[in-house]
């Protein structure tokens, strides 16, 4: 750790889990030299520890296990021994009380370069106060692509989807998602980035919001563009 890492407030020296969840490193319970054993839960983001307060909190231990359950996106504590030494085989999960969510859903249709794809980058996800990352895949060399958001999947301007639009000339394509706001993302490589940035303001926590992205496609269809899949977001907060 460099001195410009070095945190302000930590929490004491202790044996315990640590664990990177939502790009944070979690430390929680464990056994303090001086102080004995802890049930308190810290995240350290590099630069900060901060003490967390959680709605239930387990009793002190040491010597547990912890793993990242990636489906729901929460860290997971088994076991460990409690006051004079007895074992326990309790399990505890520790995770945001709103979950940030990316959930694919819809099909694209197939244009010169493939079906696109719209997909996040990474692990990136909808945290309030940060920027979402996404890429849009299968663009032709010298194209762009279109995407866009929207608040609903159900129905845009009174007419509900998902709207099938082979009658403007795009067969097998589809709106599955409100295009409310739309953007343009550059194309490189076969891939076109965008981001969306999410203002740091609770009130956006829980909120959805529906993407998709058109892609420039003169070659694939009589309208000259194709759809990729859509995406549901649920902005979580860390």
């Amino acid at each position: 750790m460099s001195p410009k890492d070095t945190p302000i407030r930590a929490p004491d020296l202790r044996s315990g889990i640590c664990w990177l969840l939502r790009g944070r490193s979690v430390l929680t319970s464990g056994y303090d030299f001086v102080l004995g054993l802890r049930n308190d839960t810290w995240e350290y983001d590099g630069i900060t520890w901060q003490q967390r307060a959680t709605a239930i909190v387990p009793g002190p231990r040491y010597e547990h296990a912890a793993a990242f359950d990636a489906a729901r996106g929460r860290m997971i504590v088994f076991g460990g021994s409690t006051a004079g030494l007895v074992a326990t085989s309790e399990t505890w999960g520790y995770g945001p009380v709103s979950p940030a969510e990316w959930t694919p859903y819809g099909s694209g249709c197939a244009g010169t370069s493939g079906t696109p794809v719209l997909d996040a980058v990474g692990a990136s996800l909808p945290w309030i106060g940060t920027t979402m990352s996404m890429e849009v895949r299968g663009v032709p060399t010298g194209s762009l692509a279109l995407p866009w958001y929207g608040f609903s999947r159900l129905s845009w301007l009174g007419a509900p989807l998902p709207a099938e639009l082979s009658a403007f000339g795009m067969p097998s394509c589809s709106i599955h998602a409100a295009p409310d706001a739309t953007f343009l993302a550059i194309g490189s490589n076969g891939t076109a980035p965008w981001s969306l940035a999410i203002p740091n303001d609770p009130v956006f926590l829980g909120a959805r919001l529906f993407v998709q992205a058109a892609v420039l496609d003169s070659a694939a269809n009589a309208f000259g563009a194709t759809l990729s899949n859509a995406a549901e977001m649920r902005i979580g907060g860390k």
